[in-house]
């Protein structure tokens, strides 16, 4: 290992390339204890479903909504409880609400963040949901109950990720079944949902992420094209 002013350079002789693929997130952490003395903003570093990673594909539809729409963006669980708070620009004309002003796992909000999400969906008349992520089927699914209200799911991750176990897995399988409309980020990806839950193919279409600057507190690197996806925005128009 070489340390030339603030970079390492580190040498791997006789390897022509590392194949971790065959390990697991575990293995790899406790064979590179080294490295646990850094800090980093992301969980696990893998820059698939990094805190903050969705907000930027959430904000981004919920401002190019607004120009169009009455548009509120809703967060279910958050300690960004202001619009000012979250590390990237919302427009004005945005509606930002926080349903649980805190951290959570699901378990313990579900019934509680869907009443009240049942409530604002009433209360403003909203009429399309667009859900981004997986977890959040199970909220709009109760809350949507009896209620004339359209929704579009988009699973901004791969159908083949199922690391986050039984309950990611079965909120998917509800989202693909209960949904109005699913979109996902490539047409490949679209194709395994209907060939997977056995969908019509007007169900299923696909849409790639755009790609803006990134106004930002945080150090984003730019080259990383991976900010997808959101919480949940709710559209009335």
């Amino acid at each position: 290992i070489y340390h030339i002013d603030n970079i390492n350079i580190i040498d791997t002789p006789g390897f022509s390339s590392l194949d971790i693929n065959k390990y697991t997130k575990k293995e790899i952490a406790d064979s590179f204890i080294e490295f646990k003395s850094y800090s980093c903003r992301f969980k696990d570093c893998l820059h698939d479903k990094e805190i903050d990673c969705g907000v930027k594909v959430a904000v981004d539809l919920a401002n190019e909504l607004s120009n169009f729409h009455e548009v509120s963006l809703i967060n279910i669980a958050s300690s960004h409880i202001d619009k000012r708070d979250v590390p990237f620009s919302i427009h004005n004309s945005v509606q930002y609400k926080v349903l649980i002003p805190q951290n959570k796992r699901v378990r313990q909000i579900l019934l509680f963040a869907a009443r009240e999400l049942r409530n604002f969906l009433k209360k403003n008349e909203i009429q399309v949901v667009i859900s981004i992520g997986t977890m959040p089927n199970l909220f709009w699914i109760i809350a949507t109950l009896g209620l004339s209200v359209k929704v579009v799911f988009s699973d901004h991750m791969s159908i083949d990720y199922n690391q986050d176990g039984k309950l990611y897995a079965f909120s998917r399988y509800l989202g693909a079944k209960c949904a109005d409309k699913i979109i996902t980020l490539t047409k490949s990806n679209g194709d395994n949902y209907i060939r997977k839950f056995k969908l019509p193919t007007d169900k299923v279409d696909y849409i790639y992420n755009w790609y803006s600057e990134i106004d930002t507190n945080y150090g984003y690197d730019l080259n990383n094209k991976k900010y997808v996806s959101v919480v949940n925005s709710l559209i009335k128009g």
